[in-house]
């Protein structure tokens, strides 16, 4: 009966495995990303509650943006015909400051002053070799947003097919208050929130640019496993270790 009863295991679990393991197949092509941008804002920029008179940074002052997107979602940029430029509107995004958090109003949550996340691989107007990332709004019209430029990334990769990768060699960023063509006085800040649902705004310097003699931005890319993904695998692993389990009998080892 237990030789039986180890065989039937011992199958089921096999079985169990395999489609464990067809779910755990990567997807074709893409799925979601992690976009992780460090910089430092400057006197140019500011950061008030809506509403309330301007307030601009007093010096420089260190932020992280970060943003999930989906690059299976449409491409944004793509009416403006460079091949090498991908801009997706993020699934969610925040901003930090200091000790305060905020969400960052979306593309798709706002279209005239949402934003993007904008990337340009080593084919575009950057110059050959030159890759670029950010947050942008409208990015037909060139609108609010900081790039930064990175002599490399590693690995490399193309715009069509992102991959996990870090932005290296840094050159500079560059800051703009609102859509081409720009004036001074041309000024979309771009809509925050905090904890309590507090509204904010972002306004960012016009044709602003900070080089690599400042303070150095980071710029990373890193693409999230698919949650079934993450559960089926913990099957297949789980189910390996019964299918183990059960070649093992204590009682009728010679079986």
């Amino acid at each position: 009966m237990q030789t039986r009863f180890r065989i039937a295991v011992r199958s089921i679990a096999t079985a169990l495995l395999g489609v464990g393991m067809l779910i755990t197949a990567p997807a074709a092509n893409a799925g979601t990303f992690k976009f992780i941008y460090s910089g430092s804002f400057n006197t140019n920029d500011a950061l008030n509650l809506q509403g309330s008179p301007t307030d601009y940074f007093s010096g420089s002052t260190p932020f992280t943006a970060t943003a999930l997107f989906d690059d299976t979602s449409p491409n944004l940029a793509a009416p403006v015909g460079t091949s090498g430029f991908v801009a997706y509107s993020p699934i969610s995004a925040t901003l930090t400051v200091g000790d305060r958090t905020y969400d960052i109003a979306t593309y798709n949550q706002d279209s005239a002053r949402g934003v993007t996340v904008a990337v340009f691989d080593d084919t575009t107007p950057f110059g050959s070799g030159h890759y670029a990332s950010g947050f942008l709004q409208n990015p037909v019209a060139d609108g609010a947003g900081f790039i930064g430029d990175w002599l490399s990334a590693s690995p490399p990769f193309s715009a069509a097919q992102l991959v996990t990768t870090t932005f290296t060699n840094y050159v500079g960023v560059g800051y703009g208050s609102g859509p081409a063509p720009r004036s001074v006085s041309t000024v979309v800040p771009i809509p925050l929130s905090d904890a309590t649902g507090k509204s904010y705004l972002l306004t960012l310097g016009n044709y602003d640019e900070e080089f690599a003699n400042g303070v150095l931005n980071t710029a990373q890319l890193e693409a999230v496993p698919e949650p079934d993904n993450n559960i089926a695998m913990l099957l297949g692993l789980g189910l390996t270790g019964i299918s183990l389990l059960s070649c093992r009998d204590p009682i009728n080892k010679g079986l």
